[in-house]
């Protein structure tokens, strides 16, 4: 290990909890994972290894998560706009290669010193090629951004990634989320509601187009929302995103 990684300065993930044989499955899973992708939003995992104490070797990242970011202040509207656009893209290649993170909220968005943003922790992530094992009755996420649906535990597919973007956003500019309850039953009857007050009445001078897409992002019906991170980016950017001709 020192002798490849000599010289180099990279972050180990370690896994703390090793006594239960499902989180350290899930925890090499993710390694697996992230070496099989190739996105600049997506960290790099250089290697995974087992033993004693599983650990990752990811690609060194400077700077601090979102939700460490929102403590000083909310984004302004250039900041908000380009999280938007970097998170969508992530999602949109993830969800080309039938990967639902199921887990977006501001801990797992990175702001590196680079202006990069990068889209962390694939821990929850459901992947066709290498599924988590689960029981009936399973909830994978955070309650405070979940879909209805997904606290539900219904089925719920890519678009439950862009509702918990569309929360992430409303808290990016807001410094709050949208709403607030205790327990699964309360978050599912708080985000079934639908009564979060619209981002436009609680954040001045944000773009026209990101708060109409969040409103969108977060629509309690998964019909409601835009079919794809490809059309919710297109929304945000005014273009359709394709390639034309004369």
């Amino acid at each position: 290990f020192r002798s490849e990684y000599e010289g180099r300065e990279v972050a180990l993930k370690v896994l703390r909890d090793t006594d239960r044989a499902s989180m350290r499955k899930r925890f090499l899973r993710e390694g697996r994972l992230l070496q099989r992708l190739d996105h600049p939003g997506l960290v790099r995992c250089l290697a995974a290894f087992d033993g004693d104490s599983p650990a990752l070797v990811l690609d060194l990242l400077v700077g601090l998560p979102l939700d460490e970011r929102l403590a000083r202040q909310p984004l302004d509207g250039d900041e908000a706009m380009h999280l938007a656009g970097t998170v969508l893209r992530v999602l949109q290649y993830l969800h080309d290669h039938g990967i639902v993170h199921r887990d977006v909220k501001a801990s797992n968005i990175y702001c590196a010193s680079d202006n990069r943003i990068v889209l962390m922790d694939l821990g929850l992530a459901a992947d066709p090629i290498d599924p988590i094992t689960t029981t009936l009755g399973d909830v994978l996420g955070t309650y405070a951004y979940m879909a209805p649906e997904q606290i539900a535990g219904a089925d719920s597919d890519h678009r439950c990634d862009l509702y918990s973007l569309g929360v992430t956003l409303y808290e990016a500019v807001c410094g709050t989320r949208p709403y607030a309850a205790r327990g699964a039953a309360g978050w599912l009857a708080a985000h079934r509601s639908g009564a979060a007050t619209p981002l436009v009445e609680v954040a001045s001078g944000i773009p026209v187009r990101l708060a109409g897409l969040v409103d969108r992002l977060m629509a309690r019906d998964p019909a409601a929302r835009p079919a794809t991170a490809a059309v919710a980016l297109a929304m945000l950017t005014g273009t359709a995103g394709m390639r034309r001709d004369l």
